[in-house]
């Protein structure tokens, strides 16, 4: 019998909670890849792509059935309540997006928001950024001998990504909008926490113990590893932490009235998952909502909600902004609900 190479870490099925619905999306991707390995090619599809052709399996039609069932086991991954299950969805989704560079099923969305659930900021900031621009260079063409996901240890204090481009070709993903504006949360958070430790008395004599400051404050398992590994952290907080704590604020304010143009009702879900009609929009199919930018909404919604949750402090941070909104969420998710029916 013909032996199936290892897909992926051990994850132990049985011993997650509700393991056993990984079962049948597993046994869905086993049989797809022996599929395509046995494959003896066409005019289309070379044989064993995964020999002759990784990072092009997008332009490969025998490849797309493969890459929708091992999408289809990281959404079902995702929905597991442990970290195993989320750094077992990291694996697959890289492994993909190194299979199939160019992503038409769009694994490049959900990435931002697996990285934040395993508390590697700086890695989603780098990886938003590098696709941002990637996408708005017409010359690219995604092939292997190209430059790919190269950007490392990018400056979250910088101007909004989205505003860096010379020329916007393609507008932002957005998910990725989302998730950037979680990521500056969670920084603006730590920088808040240490500014209420210090008060105030001079930063300089806080070094070089200051970071135990997020300690004292309850952040030191949800602080960002931008927060703790920032190249100019000391200089940063030591000589500019207002002036930080000010830009932040500015930026989340600006993505969030962003993310209002784009997705007018996005935030308003975001804190009331649960409409007015009683249904779950974290369970809803997105295909089958009707109205008006309410599919991608919830699949939206439903890639980065579990992120959010799991960061104290930053829903809080979306509804003092709400607050302020000309129209108030109860108005906005009441609309939004009376035309979804």
């Amino acid at each position: 019998m013909r032996r199936m190479r290892n897909n992926g870490p051990s994850l132990q099925m049985r011993k997650l909670q509700g393991g056993e619905l990984l079962f049948p999306a597993r046994a869905t991707l086993d049989r797809e890849e022996l599929a395509l390995r046995v494959y003896k090619g066409d005019m289309f599809t070379p044989p064993n792509p995964f020999r002759t052709n990784a990072g092009r399996f997008w332009r490969i039609p025998a490849a797309q059935p493969y890459l929708r069932s091992r999408l289809a086991l990281v959404e079902a991954l995702l929905k597991q309540p442990s970290r195993e299950a989320v750094e077992a969805a990291m694996f697959h989704s890289l492994s993909m997006l190194d299979l199939a560079r160019l992503d038409r099923i769009g694994v490049r969305r959900l990435m931002p928001a697996i990285y934040l659930r395993l508390g590697r900021d700086q890695e989603a900031y780098d990886f938003i950024k590098w696709w941002y621009f990637a996408m708005q260079d017409c010359r690219n063409d995604f092939e292997p001998t190209t430059p790919y996901l190269t950007m490392k240890g990018e400056d979250i204090f910088e101007p909004i990504v989205f505003h860096l481009a010379e020329r916007e070709v393609v507008i932002p993903d957005l998910s990725h909008m989302v998730a950037l504006t979680l990521i500056k949360i969670r920084v603006l958070l730590d920088l808040r926490c240490l500014e209420d430790v210090i008060g105030d008395a001079n930063p300089q004599n806080y070094w070089p113990t200051l970071q135990s400051c997020l300690t004292t404050c309850g952040r030191q398992f949800q602080a960002s590893n931008i927060t703790a590994n920032h190249p100019k952290f000391e200089q940063l907080v030591v000589h500019g932490l207002a002036d930080s704590i000010e830009n932040l604020e500015d930026q989340v304010s600006t993505l969030y009235s962003m993310l209002v143009k784009e997705n007018e009702h996005f935030w308003c879900r975001l804190l009331s998952p649960i409409d007015s009609q009683g249904r779950d929009w974290l369970e809803l199919d997105p295909a089958e909502i009707q109205c008006e930018g309410c599919g991608e909404k919830a699949e939206v919604l439903q890639m980065n909600y579990k992120s959010w949750a799991e960061t104290p402090g930053a829903l809080a941070v979306i509804a003092e902004l709400a607050l302020g909104d000309s129209k108030s969420c109860t108005a906005r998710a009441k609309a939004i609900d009376d035309a979804s029916q």
